[in-house]
């Protein structure tokens, strides 16, 4: 059985979960790595809503908005470029929280904290890094990361959030939002970034 992130804060107490033994297992409001894209959006929605974000050949990431979400506001799904059937290989919910990131990291914690109640005896990691984005290092992640997937070198699932610099700007002058994310990446998503980058 699937086990929908986006239901954990808002109705943990349900009793039909069981554990997952996948990365796979896990679900954005209905949409999970390894599924289409094609499933979930119009073929022209998506090639009109993809960019290369990462300013790296090979992969498009589509970002969309949910309209419906009790959790998140939207979601962005990367595949390879080449990939006609347009297979998730890495995906991220998002929750914007305009200045008040206080309000995000409770959110986080309480995911977290649900999270680690359905898997006891996964390996996690916590941590606060400086957003690569900003050249400052005053803009801050906060996350925590669950390897689901003994047998996976990078697969996993991490919930985070991001707290801009009130000064910090994009290359286009808009100031970003702080953020909740919770993001579900595989091996393949991973290895390829590896090979961009180095």
């Amino acid at each position: 059985m699937r086990v929908f992130i986006a239901a954990l804060v808002l109705i943990f107490s349900l009793q039909s979960w069981t554990k997952a033994d996948d990365i796979r297992d896990f679900e954005i409001e209905g949409i999970s790595i390894g599924d289409s894209l094609l499933d979930h959006a119009d073929e022209k929605l998506i090639i009109e809503n993809s960019s290369n974000i990462y300013d790296i050949e090979g992969a498009l990431v589509f970002v969309n908005y949910f309209e419906n979400s009790s959790l998140y506001d939207g979601y962005q799904a990367s595949y390879m470029k080449n990939d006609k059937n347009y297979k998730i290989v890495a995906i991220m919910g998002a929750k914007l929280f305009e200045n008040n990131i206080e309000e995000c990291d409770s959110l986080r914690k309480k995911i977290v904290s649900e999270v680690k109640e359905l898997f006891k005896n996964e390996k996690t990691k916590t941590e606060t890094t400086s957003h690569s984005g900003d050249p400052s290092g005053k803009s801050k992640i906060t996350y925590t990361r669950f390897y689901i997937n003994k047998e996976s070198k990078y697969e996993d699932l991490q919930i985070g959030c991001t707290d801009w610099a009130d000064d910090y700007k994009f290359s286009n002058g808009v100031t970003p939002t702080d953020k909740l994310t919770v993001t579900i990446s595989t091996d393949e998503w991973f290895e390829f970034l590896n090979k961009a980058y180095n």
